[in-house]
């Protein structure tokens, strides 16, 4: 509640278009966004180029190649190539929509009927685990992508089977 009330004044006071530390991004941005050099596409298409990087914008879409844009809502150093600034940041950070969020009071729950609980005296429990019906799994589930073993008899040679179980003719050798 007191939150509340003491935005609500400082947004009175406020007479810019965006909320104050919107305004400071902002500036920042515009400092450092003069080292872009702007190369005009179309009339809504512009190539930005800092350095060796260089960044597509698109106004009417709000969209930016380096995705900043859609990201944060609100302009960037790669959108700053067309006036004015503040058509190109959300309507959520305008000083408006600030005081409309703030203009309602919140009024507080009575709570003198509720009861007192200490926390000292919950217990927090494990939860109750149903063990599930026959004998557990032998097998190891594998893990995706691994290969199941393929065994080879070393006394006929094929696979599928091991020298214990084979039932199949000797492998004679040299004939």
């Amino acid at each position: 509640m007191e939150m509340g009330g003491r935005r609500r004044i400082e947004a009175a006071n406020w007479e810019t278009t965006l909320c104050p530390t919107i305004e400071k991004v902002l500036a920042k941005i515009m400092f450092s966004a003069r080292q872009n050099f702007i190369i005009p596409s179309d009339g809504r298409l512009f190539e930005v180029a800092n350095g060796n990087k260089t960044y597509v914008v698109n106004i009417p879409k709000w969209t930016c190649s380096c995705h900043k844009w859609q990201l944060h809502s609100r302009s960037h150093v790669n959108m700053l190539v067309h006036k004015p600034v503040y058509d190109h940041v959300s309507p959520f950070y305008t000083t408006n929509t600030y005081r409309v969020a703030y203009a309602v009071t919140i009024i507080p729950i009575n709570n003198n009927d509720m009861s007192y609980m200490n926390i000292n005296d919950i217990q927090v429990k494990p939860p109750i685990t149903k063990r599930l019906p026959g004998l557990p799994r032998k097998k190891r589930i594998p893990s995706r992508g691994e290969a199941e073993h393929i065994y080879i008899c070393s006394r006929c040679k094929q696979e599928g089977n091991n020298k214990r179980t084979c039932r199949n003719p000797l492998l004679q050798e040299g004939i």
